[in-house]
């Protein structure tokens, strides 16, 4: 859905994760919508944008997994 970036400067480095839209069969044969890293608080905006783009809102989403965190 979003591609990662990573910025640099002499203080270090900062980078976003890719976001990922997966769409899997559950066991019970029902379609569900996975998005995978929501990305940076900064990237909000394009990710709902690209969510609009696949014709789906917030509410569509039934999982979402976070592969990381940063303290």
């Amino acid at each position: 859905m979003l591609e990662g970036s990573s910025l640099g400067s002499d203080h270090g480095s900062f980078a976003c994760c890719s976001v990922v839209g997966v769409q899997a069969v559950a066991r019970d044969g029902q379609p569900r919508r996975i998005v995978v890293d929501t990305g940076h608080v900064g990237t909000r905006r394009r990710l709902l944008a690209a969510l609009e783009e696949a014709g789906l809102a917030p509410a569509d989403v039934d999982s979402v997994v976070l592969t990381h965190a940063h303290e």
